[in-house]
């Protein structure tokens, strides 16, 4: 995925400038983010797990990261959970906290889905950056307290729950998006139809 963006980025930047405005249409979406189109039964999804706990009120880190993946691989997602290289799709699973008296944990948790799309700045008419941009599409947290014995198997099970959650979300979420694009593609079918055609015609993979 990611060399599919840099080429892509390439390509548009090799690209003369009369034939992109030739072949290329823009269309402005107001509603989901429509990166979530690409988000599929499928994509390689990377899983990391952040630890910021300290006084063992999570000592289940890698477990924890090993059932979510679990999670999403029944789902049919591919699983990177290696420390090098990279994904275009990012799971982040973080927890921050400490132990209080009495043997009992304070912490915060969240729960982070990022991916990584191309940005377009215009600064005239002729000249334009591209870019790689993280854009955040999914963001869940909380805060937990109470006995230290317990600790770890409740952010355990939060965060399986929070995977169960993004899952069962994600086709609505991309569904969302596209019907953004084509409400805005059919308000301007009159100026763009080859866009209105295009995204009219478009099936979620």
């Amino acid at each position: 995925m990611r060399f599919f963006l840099l080429n892509f980025v390439l390509f548009l930047m090799l690209m003369p400038s009369n034939s992109r405005s030739e072949s290329i249409s823009t269309v402005i979406s107001w509603g989901e983010d429509p990166a979530w189109i690409d988000i599929a039964s499928g994509s390689e999804i990377k899983v990391v797990a952040s630890d910021g706990v300290s006084d063992g009120c999570w000592t289940n880190v890698a477990q924890t990261r090993d059932s979510v993946a679990i999670e999403l691989q029944r789902s049919g997602y591919k699983i990177n959970l290696s420390d090098d290289g990279y994904s275009a799709s990012r799971l982040i699973i973080s927890v921050s906290g400490y132990g209080i008296k009495n043997q009992s944990c304070a912490v915060l948790y969240e729960f982070l889905f990022v991916t990584m799309t191309v940005g377009r700045d215009l600064f005239s008419q002729k000249h334009t950056v591209m870019s790689l941009r993280d854009v955040e599409l999914w963001r869940k947290s909380g805060i937990m307290t109470g006995p230290k014995k317990d600790m770890s198997y409740r952010i355990k099970d939060e965060f399986i729950s929070l995977t169960q959650r993004f899952i069962l979300e994600v086709p609505q979420l991309r569904k969302s998006a596209l019907k953004s694009i084509n409400d805005v593609a059919g308000l301007n079918k009159l100026k763009d139809p080859e866009a209105y055609k295009f995204w009219s015609n478009y099936e979620l993979k």
